[in-house]
């Protein structure tokens, strides 16, 4: 964790950029290939924002440069045509939010802070608060997340800055797969794997939803697409010849006894190919700091 705010959640931007800097400058010792920024401020733009942010523009560019693949919360202020820098920022992965189960009525009663609500909130329904954009990359879960809270214990919290995480944690996974990837091949294949998705505030944009399973389905195509059957892929995705690179398996045809992805999982995670079996993220630790949305910008 690179801290960037003081003792009362206000920062920087001079704060963001030194700490992007540090971070591209210790990437390749430390072996930092992924970044969260759940952080935001009151300056929203509907195209990209270089040109009025460019201490940070550099700097986002160099942490990409470096290896790093950088995810940046989009904000919550219900905009259809706007989002919050630094998610504007044309070398980061904007992440917008949406529900991660049917929850009906959000919030139960009254609006969020940014005025709205949704009458039917279902599982992959976009919040009515994510700011959307053409420039918006991906969405992801944003709500209701339980997750570790500032001082210890457990706290619930909703929003981009929830969503963020989640896409981090998947690129995570997916170098755990293929270490190979770079920050371009990872924002592609997210892209490419994610369902497109509908926000009603902009119905005549989609933006790819955040499918982990087609994500890892397709880092591991990619890898073994480089590589001779047999040879061991980094991560065992299944049952697979034991996780060994092979075109029946990559086929959707598993050898064997292999394990089977069941019509209720393949249900749940559409991208998975018949017949293999599905991720096994036990082996997986992926350790991302969130840092609460910040609404002020000096």
């Amino acid at each position: 964790m690179v801290r960037v705010f003081d003792d009362t959640s206000y920062g920087r931007e001079s704060d963001w950029a030194i700490a992007l800097d540090w971070v591209a400058d210790h990437a390749a010792a430390l072996g930092i290939r992924v970044l969260n920024l759940s952080i935001g401020t009151d300056q929203r733009y509907p195209g990209t924002c270089e040109a009025d942010w460019p201490v940070m523009a550099a700097a986002a560019l160099s942490v990409r440069d470096a290896g790093v693949v950088l995810f940046v919360a989009a904000g919550n202020e219900n905009e259809s045509n706007a989002l919050d820098a630094p998610a504007c920022l044309p070398d980061v992965v904007a992440v917008g939010a949406t529900y991660d189960a049917p929850l009906g009525r959000e919030p139960d009663t009254g609006t969020y802070t940014s005025g709205c609500f949704d009458a039917d909130a279902d599982a992959g329904t976009v919040m009515c608060l994510s700011n959307t954009s053409d420039e918006l990359d991906l969405l992801a879960p944003g709500s209701r997340i339980r997750s570790a809270a500032p001082g210890g214990g457990i706290a619930e919290k909703r929003g981009t800055s929830e969503a963020a995480p989640h896409a981090s944690a998947a690129a995570a996974l997916m170098l755990e797969v293929d270490s190979a990837l770079t920050p371009d091949d990872i924002e592609r294949i997210l892209k490419q794997t994610g369902r497109p998705t509908v926000d009603p505030k902009a119905p005549g944009r989609t933006t790819p939803f955040l499918d982990v399973q087609g994500a890892a389905e397709a880092t591991r195509a990619s890898f073994c697409g480089r590589h001779a059957d047999g040879t061991t892929c980094p991560l065992t995705l299944g049952g697979c010849d034991g996780g060994a690179c092979d075109g029946a398996c990559l086929a959707g045809a598993c050898s064997g006894d292999a394990p089977r992805v069941t019509p209720a999982l393949h249900a749940e995670w559409p991208g998975a190919p018949v017949g293999c079996s599905t991720v096994d993220a036990g082996s997986v630790l992926a350790l991302l700091a969130v840092v609460r949305l910040l609404r002020r910008r000096r």
